[in-house]
């Protein structure tokens, strides 16, 4: 298989930043001195962002928006972004790789636009990316292939000539119901989901090293 262009996910598999969205709804709560049960973070993990703010909000009574909510949560966000988050292991020398075999390349994520697209300054990667689609701008999740149908149109490819790379289960059932060509990259906030991503995606990796061993071995480029 020779590929023409990539879409990448952003969080879990570009970043390593998905420890903060495991414990976002805690930290929250903390952040407005609610008491809260220990297991509140693993109830909100399988809720889209819109649905775990409507639970907070109705459960603890808190007396905010949902936009308000959802501002101070982003907040929260932001600021572990700016000082935190790195590359996964082995992303840079990969983005190069691509870039030289004239790949195109853009991000499909779930996450804030602006957030993304500032973290990637500061790591010294937008540079590699056509563009960044974000599924709030879009009003739409990853239970909808909407944000990676979006993706393919702006790279102008046929879809057997692009891979998706993704590390949630839910985001991989959707591509390759689409009938995307799928790699999944492991993340530990996923570790539980590790054994159905590897026999739903086309290929696994548990980092960018090994991913680029293979697409050189196998003529991915």
């Amino acid at each position: 298989m020779k590929i023409k262009g990539v879409i990448f996910d952003a969080d879990g598999v570009i970043l390593d930043s998905t420890g903060i969205w495991s414990v976002i709804g805690s930290r929250f709560l903390d952040s407005l001195k609610i008491t809260h049960d220990k297991n509140i973070d693993e109830f909100l993990k399988t809720m889209t962002v819109p649905q775990a703010i409507l639970y907070l909000k109705n459960e603890f009574k808190i007396n905010l928006s949902e936009y308000e909510i959802k501002d101070k949560i982003r907040e929260i966000i932001n600021k572990y972004y700016a000082c935190n988050v790195k590359l996964k292991s082995g992303v840079l020398d990969f983005l190069e790789m691509l870039k030289k075999n004239n790949i195109k390349m853009c991000v499909a994520t779930a996450n804030n636009y602006d957030t993304i697209e500032s973290t990637f300054d500061r790591l010294d990667i937008k540079k590699y990316f056509l563009a960044i689609f974000s599924c709030e701008k879009m009003d739409c999740d990853k239970t909808s292939s909407k944000i990676f149908d979006i993706a393919l149109d702006f790279l102008d490819l046929k879809k057997n000539d692009v891979v998706v790379f993704e590390d949630s289960l839910h985001a991989i059932q959707t591509v390759k119901k689409a009938n995307f060509f799928v790699i999944g990259m492991f993340d530990k906030c996923e570790q539980e989901n590790w054994c159905e991503i590897k026999n739903l995606a086309n290929y696994c990796f548990s980092d960018f090293v090994s991913t680029r061993e293979f697409f050189l071995a196998n003529k991915f480029i």
